[in-house]
């Protein structure tokens, strides 16, 4: 594989001597198809691997990608340097700009955004929190619940001191900003609670609803079919204007009350008790609306079904503004062509909302075309030769409004990316496939769509990152991030803002920073239909127009330190914005899966391990003590092993060393048998080993119960007629040998050979049976190094038994300590662990000069006989030893070792790992896609790709089918 330079300097640049991980994600970006390499250190990850679940996705060719001209190549990429920044700017933004009670400097729809915000991002660290518990870390140190707790009662300062009077009264656009604030401060109660056992915050979650509810009824009724055929108005005080931001807002709003709300029994319509003292005015009770009420998503699925039938995107795309009704029209027939960042991202969440209540994939595949579309506006993929080419929303890969570089934005305009960003979190957000979001409600993805969704929304993040870094290289002394983050790129010269002011687009009108055309026409009431003139919206230009008005009039126009403190300067709006793609980029960097554990219980981390960092990844991997488990991909066809969605979850476990070895699947009992490890009374004396029966129950769950049996130290086993065939290890009074066990009370058993023509056999240890009938067997000395077994009588062979006629003979010799065998699925090769680098009882259990390897052997026929020959090593294992061994239909070799289970494709090329703490000596197949591994104290389940099925029972003719 060939390294570049600016990643080999990248690798260097960091704390030296630690090794990296490369992970390579393929991913989809509009119509074309590019690898991106994200870099993590790989220590800092793997610390938090125990607690941290991560799902990326490889389907990529293991090419080198071709970056975008303006990736950060040198920047830092890594989930916790993300989070680190995502906390200091929150901080900043609190620190600096909040009076205890609320953001004196802003306005009433952007502190509802803001508010918004601070939810999420305690949303957030609550997610870092499950995904890394490193005390000695500072950033988790300083998310502690503490925090979390603070930013949240900040929240409930801000809900009484909120200008709800104001808002309530304003345009409906901000009436919804408010709708979205408290629902997602519902949603952060919720997941605490959920993740702590708390009931932090449920006595705030009615008065919540109620005031979602209160703003919400506002505009619920507004959808107006008899001008532009639907869509709301902007504000009624003025001329009809169907614009973007009020209309995504409806579809966000509509699809997120349907998803969230969780009804409100009131019916007090103020926002305040002062309201109707304030404002003289008395208002109809509040109608009823219950949680989930089918009126939510038929208002968003009509609002968006007009949206996009009505012409919103020009010719790159991107969404202009609105609409205005000419005089005696009922069409939307002008246009206003300006854009504007945050038009381009709030209907995001709402395709997301609009996909989780109805899986139509056709949402979904919107919203990705618009972020495309909104990244290429950027310049992202500009290979332009003038840096700062303006290419519709942006340069140099960066998100501009046209407002930044000449420093003329309205206090409104500072905070749209931040928006952007926000919303595109939540579009990307993980898709459920095991657990809906709400039970009984929402739609499961398949596979395949929850891949594709994961895979182009992992293509943004280089994105997001080099936003988040440009973002935060406007910081002042004081931290404070400015607005137009692209300076850095574009005016390395610190030259006059003209040189760098993009052309407004033709035809467009700047409303959101020149107010004052909103006293002119088109905008002015002069008696058409559906302005009022007075009223809900203010008169005329209004207050808010007065307002930003007066704020320009006061504008800074000397040229100052940077670029950053001219117009408005630095302000809590900037702040906010930057924190929203800072934010971003902490959220899709780390993709934490206990925020998608709500979801998708068990999910976890799929971590890519390159060729080159195999040796530091074995090492760091071997020496971890991990919590939970997660899979390890060395090569991309283990992606079609493990799926889209492979889950791991520990199902049963015991306080002493009941899962060892022998789990045989019983498709008609839906159960596994299994024997324990060798179990000793306090004394050490009497050893013995257990048999287990664990049934699966239809909830899922598992139960076990002891087998009471007289297996004699059972080891293997294998299905065998509708019985068991078990490995009896046997003990110092009596012998072992194959022996063959009912499935059901009283659990007979009967002896079928327990010797080679009279010399007993030394401890049998794993048994294999072919379709001709024959039974194949391991016959290694650990009995005896066990001190259960006299000594050896035979050398460590392999035996194969044939039941009919009674012949038993040796197939292969010459190994330390046979193991596990299997068969390939067209039984053309036979595979044999040697074990011999482990010895209980020896001074040193693990001796790592010596075997721990899986041979191969070519199984042939001479004169009615089988034999093996070619004997070949196939693969040894980089962590303790492989144990048992089995095939999946595509011949993929699975075997149980030191850090769980190992798959090698049938050439020998280990492609991936099945990652569980404290390893695994054997595991079984059972329904398609799953996999029922032990690890002594834990049974655990992995579910992978329904595509993969074990050979063994497929060659037995034992019918496996899948869950209905």
């Amino acid at each position: 594989m060939r390294v570049s330079k600016w990643q080999a300097t990248e690798a260097c640049r960091q704390r030296s001597p630690k090794k990296w991980a490369i992970l390579l994600l393929s991913c989809a970006l509009g119509a074309a198809t590019i690898n991106l390499l994200s870099y993590y250190s790989l220590p800092s990850l793997l610390m938090s691997i125990s607690d941290c679940m991560t799902i990326l996705f490889n389907g990529g060719s293991g090419t080198l990608p071709i970056p975008s001209p303006w990736d950060d190549a040198g920047h830092d990429r890594n989930a916790s340097y993300w989070l680190e920044e995502f906390h200091g700017t929150l901080a900043t933004m609190q620190s600096v700009f909040w009076n205890g009670s609320y953001w004196p400097t802003t306005i009433q729809w952007i502190g509802a955004v803001m508010d918004t915000l601070l939810a999420a991002a305690d949303r957030s660290f609550i997610d870092a929190l499950e995904c890394s518990r490193n005390a000695s870390d500072s950033v988790t140190a300083a998310l502690q619940a503490s925090e979390i707790k603070k930013y949240f009662h900040e929240i409930e300062a801000y809900y009484g001191n909120e200008d709800v009077i104001q808002i309530f009264d304003a345009a409906y656009d901000d009436a919804q900003w408010v709708v979205l604030e408290w629902l997602e401060a519902i949603k952060f109660i919720n997941q605490y609670d959920d993740y702590v056992q708390s009931s932090l915050g449920q006595a705030d979650v009615a008065r919540f609803a109620h005031r979602a509810h209160i703003f919400y009824n506002i505009v619920q009724d507004q959808f107006d079919t008899s001008l532009c055929g639907g869509g709301i108005t902007w504000n009624p005080a003025l001329a009809t204007y169907k614009n973007a931001i009020t209309n995504e807002l409806f579809l966000a709003s509509s699809i997120a009350m349907y998803l969230f709300y969780p009804g409100d029994p009131l019916s007090d319509p103020y926002p305040s008790p002062a309201y109707a003292n304030a404002t003289n005015t008395t208002l109809p009770d509040l109608p009823a609306l219950a949680a989930h009420d089918p009126l939510l998503l038929r208002n968003a699925i009509e609002e968006y079904q007009w949206f996009k039938t009505h012409n919103f995107t020009n010719a790159q795309g991107q969404i202009v503004d609105g609409f205005h009704i000419s005089d005696n029209q009922t069409t939307c027939n002008e246009r206003n062509e300006m854009v504007y960042t945050y038009n381009q991202g709030v209907l995001l969440s709402g395709l997301r909302g609009l996909w989780d209540a109805t899986g139509k994939k056709s949402y979904l595949d919107d919203g990705h075309a618009f972020i495309s579309t909104t990244i290429n506006a950027t310049g992202w993929n500009d290979r332009s030769s003038v840096a700062h080419h303006w290419a519709g929303l942006g340069r140099n890969g960066i998100m501009e409004d046209y407002c930044d570089a000449p420093a003329n934005c309205s206090q409104d305009n500072l905070i749209f990316k931040g928006i952007y960003f926000h919303h595109l979190h939540l579009f990307c957000e993980l898709l459920p496939t095991r657990t809906p979001l709400v039970a009984g409600l929402t739609e499961l993805a398949s596979a395949e769509l929850a891949t594709s969704h994961s895979r182009k929304c992992a293509s943004y993040l280089p994105w997001i990152e080099h936003n988040a870094h440009a973002a935060l290289a406007t910081r002042d002394d004081s931290g404070i991030i400015g607005g137009w983050w692209g300076a850095s790129y574009a005016n390395k010269t610190q030259e006059a803002w003209p040189t760098w002011a993009p052309q407004k687009p033709h035809g467009s009108t700047d409303l959101r920073n020149e107010p004052w055309v909103l006293g002119q026409p088109p905008w002015t009431c002069q008696g058409r239909d559906g302005c009022h003139g007075s009223g809900r919206g203010g008169e005329g230009l209004g207050s808010n127009g007065k307002r930003i008005a007066g704020l320009f009039a006061h504008r800074r126009a000397a040229r100052q330190r940077d670029v950053n403190d001219h117009g408005l300067g630095r302000t809590v709006e900037t702040q906010a914005s930057g924190l929203g793609v800072v934010k971003a980029a902490s959220d899709f960097a780390s993709r934490d899966g206990r925020h998608f554990h709500k979801s998708d219980p068990g999910l976890i981390l799929a971590q890519r391990i390159e060729y080159e960092e195999r040796t530091v990844a074995a090492k760091s991997l071997s020496t971890q003590d991990l919590k939970e488990a997660y899979f390890a991909i060395y090569d991309n066809t283990f992606l079609d092993v493990v799926g889209s969605n492979p889950t791991a979850e520990a199902v049963l476990s015991r306080r002493y060393k009941f899962a060892h070895e022998a789990p045989v699947y019983v498709p008609e009992q839906d159960a596994v048998y299994f024997t324990s490890n060798v179990l000793r009374d306090k004394d050490k004396h009497n050893p013995h080993i257990e048999i287990t029966k664990a049934s699966r129950r239809a909830d899922g769950t598992w139960t076990c119960e002891k087998v009471d049996t007289d297996v004699s130290m059972g080891n293997g086993a294998i299905n065998y007629c509708h019985q068991i065939l078990f490995c009896a290890q046997g003990t110092k009074m009596h012998p072992g040998g194959i022996v063959v066990m009912d499935t059901k009370p009283p659990y007979k058993t009967k002896t079928l050979v327990d010797g080679y023509h009279g010399r007993l056999f030394n401890s049998v240890n794993d048994i294999v049976t072919h379709t001709d009938g024959s039974i194949w067997f391991t016959d290694p000395t650990y009995g005896f190094e066990q001190d259960f077994r006299e000594k050896p009588k035979l050398p460590n062979q392999v035996y194969r038994f044939d039941p009919e006629t009674g012949d038993i003979r040796v197939v292969a010799d010459g190994f330390g300590m046979p193991n596990g065998l299997c068969f390939s699925p067209d039984e053309q090769t036979m595979y044999i662990t040697d074990t011999d680098a482990v010895h209980p009882l020896a001074s040193e259990i693990f001796d790592p000069t010596r075997v721990g390897t899986i041979y191969a052997f070519d199984v042939i026929k001479r004169h009615g006989s089988h034999f093996l020959t070619n004997r070949r090593v196939f693969a040894m294992a980089d962590t303790w030893i492989p144990d048992g061994i089995k095939c999946d239909l595509q011949g993929n070799v699975y075997s149980g070792c030191g850090d769980g289970v190992n798959v090698w494709n049938a050439g020998g090329r280990l492609i991936g790992k099945i990652m569980i703490p404290s390893g695994s000596a054997n595991f079984c197949f059972m329904r398609p896609g799953e996999i029922l591994i032990l690890s002594e104290e834990k049974v655990w389940v992995a579910k992978i790709s329904d595509g993969v099925q074990g050979a063994l029972l497929h060659n037995l003719g034992i019918e496996v089918k899948p869950k209905m």
